[in-house]
């Protein structure tokens, strides 16, 4: 992204890694900075959070019970759909998927949980940089967690966007991939979804990596949620007060916030009517990030050439996507080239039959289809 900063004095102190994000070793200042009493006050509570799990966060969402199945889930209402933790609706839209056949959703939350300790461990020992030179983190508690939360999963936990997904990215536009090209961006389900991520060589691409962040995030107690922009995902702290800030989840090595002007005018530009219509460059609810994360689900049926289910799953993710005309354009185009991919496939696997075929047997089938006697045409086969 066009905005980078560095973390380096965090990456020095966490768990021994010394590379900074350019490749060099910064000294950390020992000096006592004094910080007035109230942002004092402000920032220890902000780093005394417990960790806890997000489904145990209030009475309220410990007497809910969170859904264990895809279905369970599409059958909740958006109230309901609010207690849900983001990182089981990420995990529950893979059910089924190629890439998820050895998936433990429950597996896959105690690991969230046991690295969100680790985060939260990390946050709380290195408080004292935030301390010494607040202005090294733009005089922002928000700013010091997000930036800790990022650092300490690219460095220590190792995770990063699948270098293979990357290079197809860079050498072609996603406007100007075929249909092909796409499918192989989402041929597995663990490169869209979090369980990549949380297990394996820790792979993951813009369509995961924030839905990891926020979710470790949410479950440290921060105000954050998913965002997105065109062809893309990213992090969204609400600091309060109308403020809220960027943190762009797929730096691999750094810390980089992106403002909301970026992100409009960058690689992709967007309309204000796509903005608008499509519910970009804000915070989205628990509804609409289930959408999201259906949207990606069907991408990944398509891929599988499971045509069928993916017009069904886009029919489920229309419910939960703004309800705008051009929102519901775009679910009406995905269903029509599911339909217009599933006949072309059917034409392939008809003339790759013929092809075997020897030409009387050919020449038979194509009288039969001109008299429309499918008995003859199951008996000349």
């Amino acid at each position: 992204m066009d905005t980078k900063n560095s973390f380096s004095p965090l990456q020095q102190q966490s768990n021994g890694y010394t590379q900074s994000v350019m490749g060099m070793i910064l000294s950390i200042v020992c000096i006592l900075v004094f910080v007035n009493a109230e942002t004092s006050c402000v920032a220890q509570a902000a780093t005394n959070q417990p960790a806890v799990k997000a489904e145990e966060r209030s009475p309220e969402s410990q007497a809910f019970k969170q859904p264990k199945t895809l279905a369970e889930l599409l059958a909740l209402n958006p109230e309901q759909l609010e207690k849900v933790d983001i990182a089981r609706m990420n995990l529950l839209c893979a059910e089924g998927l190629r890439g998820s056949e050895n998936l433990d959703v429950e597996e896959c939350l105690r690991t969230l949980d046991a690295w969100t300790h680790h985060v939260e461990r990390e946050t709380k020992r290195n408080f004292h940089h935030f301390l010494e030179q607040p202005k090294d983190f733009n005089n922002s508690i928000p700013y010091y967690q997000m930036g800790m939360l990022g650092t300490v999963l690219a460095e220590d936990l190792r995770i990063q966007y699948n270098p293979e997904r990357e290079r197809q990215l860079l050498e072609k536009r996603v406007d100007e991939q075929t249909v092909e090209e796409q499918n192989t961006f989402f041929s597995t389900s663990a490169d869209v979804f979090i369980h990549g991520l949380l297990s394996g060589k820790h792979y993951g691409t813009c369509a995961s990596m924030p839905f990891l962040h926020a979710a470790i995030g949410r479950r440290l107690g921060y105000p954050v949620t998913i965002a997105a922009r065109k062809y893309h995902l990213y992090v969204r702290y609400e600091a309060g007060n109308g403020e809220h800030l960027n943190m762009e989840a797929t730096e691999n090595r750094g810390f980089s916030t992106p403002t909301d002007e970026e992100y409009r005018t960058g690689k992709y530009p967007m309309t204000q009517e796509e903005i608008d219509g499509c519910g970009w460059l804000r915070p989205l609810n628990n509804k609409e990030i289930l959408g999201i994360c259906l949207l990606n689900r069907s991408t990944c049926l398509r891929s599988m050439k499971q045509y069928g289910e993916e017009t069904k799953i886009l029919g489920h993710a229309a419910r939960y996507m703004p309800d705008t005309v051009l929102m519901k354009r775009v679910i009406e185009k995905n269903k029509e080239l599911a339909r217009n991919l599933h006949a072309a496939d059917r034409w392939d696997e008809l003339w790759t039959l013929l092809s075997r075929l020897k030409p009387q047997q050919t020449l038979m089938i194509i009288g039969v289809g001109r008299c429309g006697s499918g008995r003859k045409l199951s008996q000349g086969l």
